[in-house]
């Protein structure tokens, strides 16, 4: 065989390898956006009618929800970096009805999960709050709106699947972005009331966002509260 023909053979292989590598490489990148989730992407705003309300993240105010018997390792781990709980509210009882008969059931009890539970704020930067976050069920740092009120965002999530989209579609999804079922409401087959924890991979607002743009929905938003109406939720 001649050195030419020999030559030309190991360019084409070389041609075939090079292509193969970068379709190997765009695979992996195609799958690599489906999968990826950056909750940053979905933070600072939220959906109102149709229309993307926008928010500015606080940086030094922060919404936690914890277990009662969690409440001394916050404030020990807190007093490490000269700070404290704030506005901390009365143990939280869940006294709402739940009429689940056939329908989705709740993926805990709701007594059991919410029955000690406690609010409160703390003030400080995050780089000196995260370690006190490992010992809290939930937490957000609080928002400012356009106007300049201060807001904190629920630990829920409250949805409405569109006719067409299926309980199915919206388990699949809770499940990847780990959160927890509380209930089905009692009139709707496509109202669902969704709990965000420590373990999402995301706040409520976050995961709020990133549900909005599926297309599945009609309505998904979590509760979102003036500051001055926390203060007076807890001492309700």
């Amino acid at each position: 065989m001649h050195l030419t023909n020999i030559l030309l053979i190991m360019r084409q292989l070389l041609n075939l390898l090079t292509f193969f590598f970068l379709i190997m490489t765009v695979i992996a990148a195609c799958n690599k956006d489906s999968d990826e989730f950056r909750a940053e992407d979905y933070d600072g705003y939220y959906w109102s009618e149709g229309k993307k309300i926008p928010l500015q993240k606080m940086n030094n105010k922060f919404y936690v929800m914890f277990y009662s018997e969690n409440e001394n390792k916050l404030y020990e781990e807190l007093a490490m970096s000269n700070l404290t709980l704030s506005d901390v509210s009365m143990e939280m009882k869940y006294y709402r009805p739940l009429d689940i008969t056939n329908v989705v059931k709740p993926t805990f009890d709701i007594f059991d999960k919410f029955g000690n539970c406690k609010f409160a704020n703390i003030y400080g930067s995050y780089e000196k709050v995260v370690a006190a976050l490992n010992h809290t069920l939930y937490w957000t740092p609080y928002y400012k709106n356009n106007d300049g009120l201060e807001l904190w965002v629920s630990y829920l999530i409250n949805v409405e699947l569109k006719p067409g989209a299926s309980w199915a579609q919206l388990k699949r999804l809770a499940g990847k972005y780990n959160l927890e079922w509380i209930e089905q409401e009692s009139y709707s087959r496509r109202q669902y009331t969704l709990f965000c924890n420590n373990q999402s991979k995301g706040n409520a607002l976050q995961i709020a966002n990133l549900f909005h743009n599926s297309g599945l929905f009609d309505y998904v938003r979590p509760p979102i509260f003036k500051s001055e109406e926390y203060i007076r939720i807890i001492n309700h």
